[in-house]
């Protein structure tokens, strides 16, 4: 069986660009971050620091990794939260076609927690766009991030669900005029273990799934030859020449977005990232856009640490304690307790019992 990728999985009748009417922006506005299957914490955020009359946005990945994926979902399903699409939406979805169709067994295990979604919680995330727009805001919500100087329906769609850096760009003059640059369509480096799509497939399923009929322009890089070329591409490793792109971003439009957990909260003059690693042991956190008051931040602490960071996990590799090694460690300090105590004796301040 070949199972689909991930982006023709998407419902092709949805648009990839969604603006909110000014009824929806009246009301305030709360962009939560990367929920990632924390459910309880998703549901304090929500009884904490929201009304019945907000409009909700999450700025993607709602599943994955944590503990409650599905009923974060369902959830967000009956309380009406609109959303964009995140890379483990994404991953998600392949990973419904794969148990379906017979998945590996490291697949089957990663993705067992889509056996518990209804039909309407896929149609969901089937739906979802890859940014909401709040003209009345200033402002638009992604998951990942933008690449400055493209056009908001030429920004491809892996860039927008999956990138973290900026590498600058030396622009190539192909030999036929309007060519797509080589160095803007492949960058074939992404994470694998959490069952995302190599970087640059993600633009190939996009394509085909316009070419299938979904809403929206079609997903293109930008092209040299006649035509300029952005300083820029998205990237979303973290390498040596890399910069994260909210440093890069001048507005006017100011951006909402997820999926950094590892820079935390990030606070740019146009642009602030709100994956503060709830998955990680850290805060949930959202965005509160109300008109006339300048944007505030809010969130509630993680209950627990619900995965290592792969940082930590390489810092500091668990531990492999022997019996031998046990022993030897209680040997060693009675050696130096005894040293000590000699030591203090000699000093004639040795307790005495």
């Amino acid at each position: 069986m070949v199972t689909p990728c991930a982006s023709e999985l998407m419902d092709p009748a949805a648009p990839a660009h969604v603006t909110l009417s000014h009824e929806d922006q009246r009301a305030r506005v709360v962009i939560v971050g990367d929920i990632h299957g924390c459910y309880d914490e998703f549901c304090e955020l929500l009884e904490t620091h929201c009304r019945l009359t907000d409009t909700i946005i999450l700025a993607g990945d709602l599943v994955n990794k944590g503990p409650r994926s599905a009923e974060v979902v369902r959830l967000a399903r009956q309380k009406r939260c609109l959303a964009v699409v995140g890379n483990h939406e994404l991953a998600s979805l392949k990973g419904v076609a794969e148990r379906k169709g017979g998945a590996s067994p490291e697949a089957a295990q990663l993705y067992a927690w889509t056996d518990h979604l209804q039909t309407d919680d896929i149609e969901y995330i089937r739906g979802l766009p890859y940014t909401i727009s709040l003209p009345l805001h200033g402002a638009i919500v992604v998951h990942a991030g933008l690449v400055p100087g493209v056009e908001l329906d030429q920004q491809r769609p892996e860039d927008m669900v999956s990138m973290r850096n900026l590498v600058q760009l030396t622009p190539v003059k192909d030999s036929a005029c309007g060519a797509s640059s080589p160095e803007n369509l492949e960058h074939a480096v992404m994470e694998y273990d959490d069952g995302s799509e190599p970087y640059g497939a993600i633009w190939k399923c996009a394509a085909c799934g316009w070419e299938a009929g979904r809403g929206g322009p079609r997903p293109s890089c930008p092209r040299s030859g006649g035509i300029s070329v952005p300083p820029y591409r998205g990237s979303e490793v973290d390498i040596a020449e890399g910069i994260a792109w909210a440093t890069r971003w001048t507005g006017p439009t100011h951006v909402y977005f997820g999926h950094d957990a590892k820079r935390r909260l990030q606070q740019q003059a146009h642009a602030t990232g709100l994956d503060t690693g709830v998955l990680y042991g850290g805060e949930l956190t959202a965005a509160i856009l109300e008109l006339g008051k300048p944007p505030r931040l809010v969130n509630v602490r993680a209950r627990e640490m619900y995965v290592v960071p792969a940082s930590n996990k390489a810092t500091h590799p668990p531990a492999v304690c022997s019996t031998k090694a046990i022993l030897d460690a209680i040997s060693s300090r009675r050696h130096i307790f005894a040293a000590l105590s000699v030591a203090l004796a000699a000093l004639g301040i040795a307790n005495r019992q």
